[in-house]
């Protein structure tokens, strides 16, 4: 696995090209005031060099700093997730204390699960940490400016004897306008890189205060988390309103509602989010698969990756997404209920035909994401989408 430290070396020419760019920009000004003392064909020469350089340098910067700004984005995500996936694992190390103490696990399996769990939380910590050295030499790399201030001292010093040189040493003034202080722009970037990314770091580190998104729905004052995927700001749980009619508990047992949400048949599924939410369409659910790299292979960054709610083998889920799937099972046409902590299906508002409608689905064997029509009959769990 690549970690953000490593993928943040991309951009630690960053500083090197502004200053570059800068004293392009200062020898603009420099040969603007000599242009009276060399040849027109000299100028424009120089002048056509220059003002290519300037764009290339500025199509470079301008990349990297887009390039910055997505890799921020993604770093402040997956902390985000791995902070969410940590307090999820405390808990149910709590829970696996608490069914061992009850007598409900053996120890040989307290002990699996409990050491799988602590793994995994020691593991995201590292990694949190790392993100956060890696944000904040991506900030660095951002804005930093303070060699720009050195560098016009330097040239201005240059340019003042500039005349002087020509007129007392015969050189000629293209050379002297094309050579770059590139030993002292180094010797600054090396000094100022060490000390400032050092205090960048543990300022993020130490100073930072991350908030936790949620919702409040106000039929019934229950608090849901949310994430941000892309453009799009999901419920990272399925939701647990409970209606009149078209909606279960699996297996009739209210327990299960609290942790994996109702189940809905369609028409009561089009109408259940609160106000400022909607049951996501068939294209909704397509932006968000295709947003974590299509159907095949977002089932694994979208599942929660906890081997309490899941099946064991749960495919490679890493739920890198934050959406958290949980397999909530379903309720056939036949008002039987199955599959629960092997599948978890979700309704979108759209129709496949009179009878059927389309729905995502997740399995504990697969790594993808299913796209399938069902009888309206059927009930399925529903993730409400945050109206634009």
């Amino acid at each position: 696995m690549v970690t953000s430290l490593e993928r943040t070396k991309g951009f630690s020419e960053l500083p090197v090209l502004r200053a570059q760019r800068d004293e392009l920009k200062l020898k603009l000004e420099s040969l603007e005031k000599i242009k009276s003392t060399i040849s027109g064909e000299d100028y424009l020469n120089l002048s056509s060099t220059y003002l290519k350089q300037l764009e290339e340098l500025n199509s470079k910067i301008d990349d990297l700093q887009s390039g910055i700004s997505e890799l921020k984005n993604e770093i402040e995500l997956d902390s985000k997730v791995l902070e969410s996936e940590n307090s999820i694992m405390e808990k149910e190390l709590r829970e696996l204390q608490f069914l061992s103490q009850q007598g409900a696990l053996s120890k040989q399996d307290y002990d699996f699960k409990r050491n799988t769990c602590q793994q995994k939380i020691n593991k995201n910590k590292s990694l949190i940490v790392k993100n956060q050295s890696g944000y904040m030499e991506l900030d660095f790399y951002a804005n930093y400016v303070g060699i720009d201030s050195y560098l016009m001292h330097s040239y201005n010093t240059q340019v003042s004897s500039l005349k002087t040189k020509l007129s007392d040493s015969g050189n000629s003034l293209k050379g002297l306008l094309l050579k770059s202080p590139s030993l002292l722009k180094s010797k600054v970037l090396i000094s100022f890189t060490s000390i400032l990314i050092i205090l960048f770091i543990l300022i993020k580190i130490f100073g930072s205060d991350r908030k936790k998104s949620q919702f409040t729905d106000p039929r019934d004052g229950k608090v849901y988390k949310t994430i941000h995927i892309g453009k799009q700001v999901w419920m990272s749980e399925n939701l647990a309103y409970k209606v009149s009619s078209g909606c279960w508990a699996y297996d009739n047992n209210e327990n299960n509602a609290k942790k994996f949400g109702y189940l809905y048949v369609w028409e009561t599924a089009k109408t259940v989010c609160p106000g400022g939410w909607h049951l996501p369409s068939d294209g909704e659910w397509a932006k968000l698969t295709d947003f974590l790299g299509g159907g095949k292979i977002a089932g694994s960054k979208l599942k929660e990756s906890s081997i309490l709610n899941w099946h064991s083998s749960n495919n490679k889920a890493t739920n890198v997404s934050g959406f958290k799937a949980l397999p909530g099972g379903s309720r056939n046409e036949n008002s039987t209920f199955e599959n629960l902590g092997k599948y978890g299906n979700w309704w979108s508002s759209t129709e496949n035909s009179t009878t059927d409608a389309w729905e995502r689905g997740m399995m504990y064997d697969y790594s993808g994401v299913a796209r399938n029509g069902y009888p309206k009959q059927f009930g399925f769990s529903v993730r409400c989408l945050r109206d634009h």
